[in-house]
């Protein structure tokens, strides 16, 4: 009584036929998948590669350490109390006000060089697309097609990565352009500090204005000693804020370029267009011996 399962028969037999494909025609897989392989190098050569451009940095206040950092992106999920300096500066890197100070810079320029108008003096958008200006029309409004410094914090929002490590925060962009997102990156600290720092010189400014005008109506001793206090308080804030350093962020690295490119991958793209080459000639093998 023959037991053979005829399953594992069909199976063996398939193998079987695989196998011998692939041995009587060994030499013209081997040629297609090396003409994968030059068609892949070919396809490379039309890529450009994409390099990461990155700075680490923490907070130059006390109350910053590693398990602090998480409270730099409770602005993904909502206000949280307890913040520190380099939360603040994290906001900073994606607002209007950074982004009118970069694009007063000159990065207006830079980005948007080709959608300037000499004769209005504006830049304006001519890739809005078409949905969007058939919805205009349907609707009846005019649209918009001035470029500013509001489309720049868009671009900087859609390509800064911000990355908590244990004990500082990476700031990256990949870029084809390394050597203009280096520069972008290190005027982006640069400014988003600068900003915070002004805007808290403004605030002890404000205070300082507020406890002086105090002091002069108070005659109560120990409440006139106490707004004192807090003048000379003031006026140390002021000092400590009116110099050049940085005022929310150490940089531990300052903004360099990745030494390779982070892609596009050769190895991945050669191995897959050498199987796509085999694979391709087999199939074809296959089916040409299957309708014999």
């Amino acid at each position: 009584m023959n037991s053979t399962d005829p399953n594992n028969e069909n199976i063996r037999d398939l193998f079987s036929f695989l196998l011998t494909s692939v041995k009587e025609n060994f030499l013209f897989l081997v040629k297609s998948a090396l003409l994968g392989l030059v068609l892949g190098i070919v396809y490379s050569l039309f890529l450009v590669p994409k390099f990461q451009v990155e700075a680490h940095i923490t907070s130059n206040d006390n109350s910053y350490n590693s398990s602090s950092a998480d409270s730099a992106f409770t602005d993904l999920l909502g206000f949280d109390e307890k913040r520190t300096k380099i939360d603040d500066l994290v906001s900073a890197l994606t607002t209007y006000k950074t982004a009118k100070v970069l694009w007063d810079k000159g990065y207006s320029n830079t980005f948007y060089k080709n959608s300037y108008d000499e004769e209005k003096d504006i830049y304006i958008n001519n890739n809005i697309p078409f949905s969007q200006t058939l919805q205009a029309f349907i609707l009846g409004y005019e649209m918009d097609k001035s470029i500013g410094p509001r489309q720049l914090k868009q671009l900087i929002k859609g390509q800064v990565k911000i990355t908590k490590e244990k004990d500082s925060i990476l700031i990256s962009f990949v870029t084809t352009e390394p050597l203009v997102y280096k520069k972008l990156l290190e005027d982006l600290l640069r400014e988003a500090d600068n900003m915070l720092k002004d805007e808290e010189l403004a605030y002890a400014n404000s205070q300082l204005l507020y406890l002086s005008s105090k002091v002069k109506e108070v005659t109560e001793k120990d409440i006139r000693r106490s707004l004192i206090d807090a003048i000379k308080q003031q006026h140390l804030s002021i000092a400590f804020l009116s110099n050049d350093l940085p005022y929310s962020l150490n940089i531990i690295e300052d903004p360099y370029v990745s030494q390779n490119p982070v892609s596009p991958n050769l190895t991945f793209i050669y191995i897959l267009f050498i199987f796509i080459g085999f694979t391709v000639s087999f199939l074809i093998i296959i089916y040409r011996k299957i309708l014999k």
